[in-house]
């Protein structure tokens, strides 16, 4: 089973406006955000069921 799928972003406020829409018309919502510099932001309707992840890149190139 899958737990999580990520996608990367270079314009993480803008990705995650989208995200925050779509993923509220799916019924989901906004989980966690992790305050570091990538600000790892997972995406879903509860843990424990797969989540969508979105992120900046690791090593900083272009998404």
């Amino acid at each position: 089973m899958i737990g999580y799928v990520t996608l990367g972003t270079n314009d993480q406020p803008r990705a995650l406006d989208f995200y925050d829409g779509l993923i509220g018309e799916l019924g989901g919502r906004r989980l966690s955000t992790l305050p570091d510099a990538r600000g790892f932001t997972l995406y879903g309707t509860k843990r424990g069921e797969p989540m969508l992840a979105i992120t900046r890149p690791y090593d900083g190139g272009p998404a």
